[in-house]
């Protein structure tokens, strides 16, 4: 399954609401860097990751990021659900 940013897609746990995916959290953490190999001279730098086994996701007709594990998602159509008010089955803003 895949599933692309900006895409409709359902929340495991979250009946009846359609979520939007807006992509994979990312990740950042601290790693000491040394200079010239001398571990009591160096920085921190931040280092980034992707984690790709969970979902940012947002309700349709919110705004409020939620993470989410990659596996709970599964794809909707758009004519599945209100574009006004995200209720899934909602026929107030689709045909």
């Amino acid at each position: 399954m895949t599933i692309n940013p900006g895409d409709s897609v359902r929340v495991r746990g979250w009946r009846g609401v359609a979520f939007r995916f807006y992509g994979h959290p990312i990740e950042q953490r601290e790693v000491w860097v040394n200079i010239e190999d001398d571990e009591d001279r160096g920085f921190y730098e931040l280092e980034e990751s992707e984690d790709a086994d969970r979902a940012v996701v947002v309700m349709v007709g919110d705004d409020r990021k939620h993470v989410v594990d990659l596996d709970d998602l599964s794809p909707l159509a758009d004519s599945e659900f209100c574009a006004s008010c995200g209720q899934i089955g909602c026929g107030h803003s689709n045909p």
